[in-house]
Order: structure tokens, then sequence, then C-alpha cells
């Protein structure tokens, strides 16, 4: 097999990897906005239907600073937070970019014009000799699965402290109500 077939592989199960582990921890997300709101899953996707990224994120930690009280506890799910965020930019950058497979010093490599490539408004030189390229190795890609994860691992963990926590403190009033289908007129 080819360098470059073996590359191709290589690319391909990296951005996979890179797609599930981003879903898993966005289906997680939703489903934590769910707990927090004491609802049904299908109530879960309903409100957080269409929601990209940043906006389960910051609902996500409204929810849970409306909850939590302790600035502990909030500092440490938006530590966690800040972490997707970052992961989710690099997320796109390797989802979205324009990449070809090519070689550095006999070692595998992706290349990707210095662009912006969402709004494809500055489109490389013609001359590749002249585009500024920048190598990522799919490693970097694999190291982003692993940050992803351990963000998950994080999140997974305040979740189970919420759980304890939550046995001490009533759910805010608004869902009381909602809970009290004679209230709803």
């Amino acid at each position: 097999m080819s360098k470059t077939a073996d590359l191709s592989n290589d690319c391909l199960v990296a951005l996979g990897n890179l797609i599930v582990a981003f879903n898993d921890v966005e289906i997680f997300i939703r489903n934590f906005i769910g707990y927090l709101l004491r609802i049904s899953h299908i109530e879960t996707e309903i409100v957080t239907h269409n929601l990209h990224w940043d906006a389960l994120l910051s609902r996500l930690y409204a929810l849970y600073e409306a909850q939590v009280l302790q600035p502990e506890m909030q500092k440490e799910l938006s530590d966690i937070i800040r972490e997707l965020r970052k992961c989710n930019e690099r997320r796109n950058e390797f989802i979205h970019g324009e990449w070809t497979l090519g070689f550095e010093d006999d070692m595998p490599i992706f290349k990707k014009p210095e662009i912006n490539s969402r709004f494809k408004q500055n489109p490389p030189p013609e001359d590749p000799d002249k585009a500024a390229l920048r190598f990522v190795h799919p490693d970097k890609v694999n190291q982003l699965v692993n940050d992803l994860r351990k963000s998950e691992s994080r999140l997974r963990d305040v979740k189970i402290k919420l759980k304890h926590f939550r046995h001490m403190n009533p759910p805010p009033t608004f869902l009381i109500r909602w809970q009290n289908e004679d209230d709803i007129q």
C-alpha cells in the first residue's frame, strides 16, 4: 500500500473518530440539559432541537448556574465549557477544512491552505508553492478526540456531583409549577 493510501486511511479514521466523539459529547450535553430541566428524553429533544453547539453550552451553563449556587461548582462547569468551545473551534478547522494529502520529512500529513475555508472569500493562489500551507498530522486530530473525551468525562463527573447535590436542594419554583398541571391555564 502506498504512503498516500495509508495517509488517506489514517485521515478517514481520524476524522471519523472526531465526528463520533463530537456527536457523543453533544448528545450528552442535550441529555444533561434535560436532566437539569427534569424533563423526559422526548421533551429534551424538543427543547434542544436545532440548537447549535454554542447555544447548547450556553443553555447548559445557565440552567446549571440557576440550580447550583456554589461558585466552585459553577467554575468547574465554566472551565469545561471553555475547553469544549476550544475543541469545537479545532473540530471546525479539521472537519470543514479543505485538505489535501502530502508528506513532510517522510511523515504523512494533512495540508490545509491558510484561508478561511468556511467563507471561501480568499481562495489559495493557483501556484501551490505560493500558498501558505500549514501541516497537520493525523495525530493532532486524534489528540482532539482525546481532549473531547476528557472533557466529556469531566462533564459526567459534574453531573454525578450534581446528583449528590440535588437531594439537598429543591428544584427551582418554575419547575415545580410545570410539574403541577392544575396551574397551567
